[in-house]
């Protein structure tokens, strides 16, 4: 195949950090790391598509735990993935302004960005606290008639069901502290290890340097706010969506997110089989406009970590769902 060649850039424009001011009079700041494919996707022509991809924490786009993420995503869709960061003034976070959505002031300036690098196509990736932020960010861009969004893959998203604070909490301890053990348990231990290692690390080196600003614990206590909620904005969606949830996950459980009660009545009246009952109910319940719903639960290392120890096969089956659709639709189109 032939090599991808990435459109010229400065490095100074690479890695610069872009700042915003939101109507809201809150300025914002983006940063990012740009993943370019190291081989040409056949029927991929346009440099002006894009994957952008908002990771869980406040994590850096440039930590070694997203390398491995924004390179298999860049690889599988054969266009260049940007991993962002969003910080909001320090005057934002530190006022108690309850009639401004934080989240979606977030999401706001992620669009900025995009509207800025002059992308004609979009596929949005959220993963753990990014999912919310995405679930905001299509509800922003998808009736722009400048940008089409191609759809919207939650990895470990929240947002789509209601959890109780303190238990939240509890199953973010439990998953961490089972993690390491699921991953001593599989095949290729070195290479998972490393990913396991790396992400520890690059987790406690984000949560310790944020914790020496003033606004951590604020910021912090948003984000589980934010985790705790259902997103009503989900029903608004109007492109495709693919929710990827491990099996062993329990800070987002499957069965939360669809009842297994709410599974055996549609396999009952319908006669469907488990996976077209699940998604005939996410439909129907959650993403009631978006016209294609599929939902992955892998068990192979399902805990919440899984987009970070399995990042090809994450990427593998998300994109290629999408474009299973959009040749579905062409087809159906001619």
């Amino acid at each position: 195949m032939e090599g991808f060649k990435p459109p010229e850039r400065s490095p100074e424009e690479e890695g610069k950090s872009r700042n915003y001011k939101l109507e809201s009079g809150i300025d914002a700041v983006v940063s990012s790391k740009c993943f370019y494919p190291q081989k040409k996707v056949p029927g991929i022509e346009s440099q002006h598509n894009a994957i952008v991809f908002l990771p869980g924490l406040n994590m850096d786009p440039g930590a070694s735990m997203l390398k491995n993420l924004g390179n298999a995503y860049a690889e599988s869709s054969g266009e260049e993935t940007h991993i962002l960061k969003v910080e909001l003034s320090k005057e934002a976070e530190n006022k108690k302004i309850k009639e401004i959505d934080l989240f979606y002031e977030e999401a706001l300036a992620v669009s900025k960005f995009i509207k800025e690098k002059g992308f004609s196509q979009v596929t949005l990736v959220g993963y753990s606290i990014g999912g919310p932020r995405v679930i905001n960010l299509v509800h922003i861009l998808q009736d722009d008639s400048s940008l089409n969004v191609n759809g919207v893959i939650l990895l470990g998203s929240p947002g789509l069901y209601e959890q109780d604070p303190g238990e939240l909490k509890k199953n973010l301890l439990k998953d961490s502290l089972a993690t390491p053990l699921e991953v001593l348990k599989r095949q290729k231990v070195v290479r998972s290890f490393m990913r396991g290692f790396n992400a520890m690390v690059d987790v406690g080196s984000s949560l310790f340097i944020n914790s020496l600003g003033t606004d951590f614990r604020i910021r912090i206590k948003r984000d589980f706010s934010e985790m705790e909620h259902f997103n009503p904005r989900i029903s608004e969606i109007k492109v495709p969506v693919v929710v990827v949830v491990g099996t062993l996950d329990r800070v987002i459980e499957v069965n939360k997110i669809i009842p297994p009660v709410e599974i055996e009545n549609i396999q009952r009246s319908v006669d469907d089989s488990v996976v077209l009952a699940r998604e005939k109910y996410l439909k129907e319940n959650l993403f009631k406009n978006s016209p294609y719903v599929r939902m992955v639960t892998p068990t192979k290392m399902g805990k919440h970590g899984l987009p970070v120890f399995r990042p090809e096969q994450v990427a593998n089956v998300s994109i290629g769902l999408l474009q299973r659709y959009h040749r579905q639709d062409r087809n159906n189109s001619t």
